[in-house]
């Protein structure tokens, strides 16, 4: 999953043997690159934290909140995110 891995991993057809032979063959002769791809892998695991993943579901949410319409449930953002209701319009 590119999306996931990004630029650390060696992404190969999981339908083609050889491509996954020839990938783990070069993983396994060549340190460097092996070496290159762990550094990059540990360091794009922070991105899947759960405080890093807090953090985004909640910029979404405010900016959700931000553009509601008016007269439309929103979210108010404070220490914790919650649903409110808007004022019943006066008849």
């Amino acid at each position: 999953m590119p999306e996931v891995a990004g630029d650390a991993a060696f992404l190969v057809d999981p339908l083609d043997p050889e491509a996954i032979a020839s990938a783990m063959h070069c993983l396994a002769t060549d340190r460097a690159f092996a070496a290159q791809l762990r550094h990059k892998g540990r360091a794009r695991v922070e991105d899947f934290r759960w405080d890093a993943c807090a953090r985004q579901v909640q910029k979404v949410y405010s900016q959700i909140a931000r553009s509601a319409p008016r007269g439309q449930k929103r979210l108010v953002p404070g220490n914790r995110l919650k649903l409110v209701a808007p004022p019943f319009p006066s008849k």
